[in-house]
């Protein structure tokens, strides 16, 4: 698996990460044994992947640490992220209790410092309490050693365009050390300006929202173009609308549209490591087996790019979400 470095950070992270949440949380979502779990981790630390991603409420914390202690691998050779939301019940916490939330988080994973922390699912509501409160508070924490980078991730089902992530660019860029961003084949709008800004303020990305079921669904995924056309995002003269993807596996090289559109994420500039989660070891293998491959055909690319340049409505998970 190819290394890379996050932004302006010292910290060598394979270009795939593992995620430990989303639908599977490593299995844990439907009835998979810790041990199970844990196993996960150790085969993609096998395969070369160093950075696994997980949060305080994804309930992974603890097979993340267990799988990542038990693993032989040193400690310096890895990279291991947490998060927690800076509000509860949409209710800004205070610093005291986002601070115990990360030495929870210390607690849970048994590790000594955790080498980026997020502030998990900004909300535009809270952008000023980011700003003023919590991440000087995780800049804080990086001098005592207890995490490396303070980060944020965005909620991209309700900010598909970035706002948020925008505004804090624009604001502070010396807060923020990595961004977590929601970035795939059908809303590309972190290109226009979110991913520049990062590159030059040397803030690391990255990616979420890679593959969503939109890539494995064809209903899903006409019914997105068929609101995409009815919105003005996309030109119904430029694709298939029952089969808006079909070309994409015709005219390259990819063996499905979840490969192509890792592919597509992995290659693309300001883009550091793709995130990809999944409780099956099939699943895993094949992944990273996708984000091994090189970067798409460029017909076949700028295609893509040409057909979704105006897409900044959707992330291509296709069921509704709701702030909590």
């Amino acid at each position: 698996m190819d290394r890379t470095s996050l932004g302006n950070l010292k910290l060598p992270s394979s270009v795939m990460g593992l995620g430990s949440g989303g639908h599977s949380r490593l299995g844990q979502s439907y009835g998979a044994a810790a041990e199970e779990s844990e196993a996960i981790v150790g085969r993609a630390l096998e395969l070369g992947v160093n950075h696994i991603d997980t949060a305080t409420g994804y309930g992974t914390e603890g097979i993340v640490g267990a799988a990542v202690r038990g693993s032989g691998v040193s400690r310096s050779d890895l990279l291991i992220a947490s998060k927690v939301s800076c509000h509860k019940d949409m209710v800004p916490v205070p610093w005291s209790d986002y601070e115990r939330a990360v030495h929870a988080s210390l607690e849970a994973t048994g590790l000594d410092y955790l080498d980026i922390y997020y502030v998990h699912g900004l909300y535009a509501e809270h952008v000023g309490h980011a700003l003023e409160t919590i991440l000087p508070g995780l800049q804080g924490l990086k001098e005592q050693g207890l995490i490396r980078a303070a980060a944020i991730s965005e909620h991209f089902n309700t900010d598909p365009s970035h706002q948020v992530l925008l505004d804090v660019v624009r604001t502070a860029p010396e807060l923020v050390d990595v961004l977590m961003v929601g970035f795939n084949i059908l809303n590309q709008s972190a290109r226009r300006e979110l991913l520049p800004l990062c590159l030059e303020h040397g803030i690391g990305v990255t990616c979420m929202f890679a593959v969503r079921n939109a890539f494995s669904n064809p209903a899903v995924l006409a019914r997105i173009i068929r609101d995409l056309i009815a919105a003005g995002e996309v030109d119904a003269a430029e694709v298939d609308v029952d089969r808006p993807l079909d070309f994409v596996l015709r005219q390259g090289d990819a063996a499905t549209l979840t490969e192509a559109a890792y592919r597509f994420c992995r290659w693309e500039p300001g883009i550091d490591v793709v995130l990809s989660g999944t409780g099956r070891m099939e699943h895993l293998e094949a992944n990273a087996a996708c984000l091994r491959r090189p970067a798409l055909p460029s017909a076949t690319a700028e295609r893509l790019r040409r057909i979704f340049r105006r897409v900044d409505s959707v992330s291509g998970q296709d069921r509704p979400y709701r702030k909590d």
